[in-house]
């Protein structure tokens, strides 16, 4: 909250060890509090998709699986 940065960059998610972290959730979550103490100086959050190629022992996946909620209304300007 203090740092003023204007850019976010995160992953959707990550695996550590069998529970799967929803990077993505946590930047919302981090983003709505600084709204909510008025010190909201990110104008962009980039998530790069990392959880959505792998699986869970680290392998790629061939195909895409369910990753976190997107929305394009705030995920994107």
């Amino acid at each position: 909250m203090d740092s003023q940065c204007s850019i976010l960059v995160t992953a959707d998610g990550v695996y550590r060890g069998e529970k799967l972290i929803n990077l993505k959730q946590i930047a919302d979550e981090a983003l709505e509090k600084c709204r909510e103490k008025a010190s909201a100086t990110v104008t962009r959050c980039l998530v790069v998709k990392h959880h959505a190629l792998r699986t869970q022992s680290g392998d790629v996946s061939n195909k895409l699986q369910v990753g976190p909620d997107f929305d394009q209304n705030t995920d994107i300007k």
